[in-house]
C-alpha cells in the first residue's frame, strides 16, 4: 500500500471500473426487471379486456343473417332470446345445429344423428356431411368466387340440425346431446322457417 499526501491507500484506477460496471449491471437488470412487470402487467389488462364478459351482450342487437327473410330489412333482435323471437315472429321454430370435427366427422355425424332420431324430444333430424356443406358453401359464395377457390370440403364440419319436439327448450336439448356426444365440437341456435 503507498501512502501518498495524507497517508490515504493508493486507489487504482482499475478498482473504480469495477465498481462502475457493478452499478451499471444493477441498473441495467433493475430496468429489463421493471420493463418485464409492466409489460406483463399491460399484456394481462389487455387480455383481461379483450376476453372480459360482455355485460352489455343480452341488449346488443342480433341481426339475423342476409338471405334468411326478405321481411329482415334491418329488424333487431336482442338478448338471449333473439333467434326464438326471430323465428317465431316468422311461423317459424328453432333448431339447434350440432358440429362435428376430428378425424372422422362424418361418422361421428352418422352415428349421432342415428341415436337422435330415436329421442322423443325431437321431431326431426337433418344431417350434412362436410361435402354437402362444401356445395352448399359454394352456392352461398358463388358471387366470390377467390373464396371458393380457398375452400375445401374438409375444412368444413359435417353437422346434424335437431328441431325440438313441442314443448322442448332448445337450450335444454343443446345441453343434452352436448353432455351425450364427445364427438360435438360445438352447438348453436338456427331458425327453420315455414316454406
Amino acid at each position: 500500500m503507498d501512502e501518498h499526501a495524507g497517508g490515504l491507500p493508493d486507489e487504482s484506477p482499475a478498482q473504480e471500473p469495477k465498481a462502475a460496471t457493478g452499478s451499471r449491471r444493477r441498473l441495467v437488470w433493475l430496468i429489463v426487471a421493471a420493463a418485464l412487470v409492466i409489460g406483463a402487467g399491460i399484456g394481462t389488462g389487455v387480455t383481461l379486456f379483450l376476453l372480459r364478459d360482455d355485460e352489455d351482450a343480452a341488449s346488443k342487437p342480433w341481426i339475423p343473417p342476409a338471405g334468411d327473410s326478405p321481411a329482415i330489412g334491418g329488424s333487431e333482435y336482442t338478448g338471449e332470446d333473439a333467434i326464438q323471437k326471430y323465428c317465431l315472429d316468422r311461423g317459424g321454430r328453432q333448431t339447434v345445429i350440432a358440429f362435428f370435427d376430428g378425424d372422422d366427422p362424418d361418422s361421428a355425424m352418422r352415428q349421432a344423428a342415428e341415436a337422435l332420431d330415436e329421442d322423443d324430444r325431437i321431431d326431426w333430424v337433418r344431417t350434412e356431411t362436410q361435402q354437402e356443406a362444401y356445395e352448399r358453401f359454394k352456392e352461398i359464395f358463388a358471387e366470390q368466387p377467390d373464396l371458393v377457390e380457398m375452400a375445401r370440403p374438409e375444412a368444413l364440419p359435417a353437422s346434424v340440425t335437431l328441431l325440438p319436439a313441442e314443448g322442448v327448450y332448445p337450450g335444454d336439448l343443446a345441453d343434452a346431446i352436448t353432455g351425450k356426444f364427445s364427438t360435438i365440437d360445438s352447438v348453436t341456435a338456427g331458425c327453420e322457417l315455414p316454406q
